[in-house]
């Protein structure tokens, strides 16, 4: 199943807990090499290099 709006993929920060309003699309998560082509079927553990590019895009509603 590829994801949609209707079922978007869901990423956790067990660091620093929220939701991104908006969500970062799939397209922008290859293209910034913070995941390759399809997102992972489990939690997946990022490297400090894919982290600092993700944290780019996110908006939780705070300085991070």
């Amino acid at each position: 199943m590829a994801p949609s709006p209707a079922s978007p993929v869901k990423m956790i920060d067990f660091l620093l807990v929220g939701h991104s309003q908006p969500p970062v699309p799939l397209a922008t998560l290859v293209t910034a090499a913070i995941f390759n082509g399809r997102p992972p079927q489990s939690i997946a553990e990022l490297s400090e290099e894919q982290y600092a590019a993700l944290k780019a895009f996110l908006q939780l509603g705070f300085d991070i």
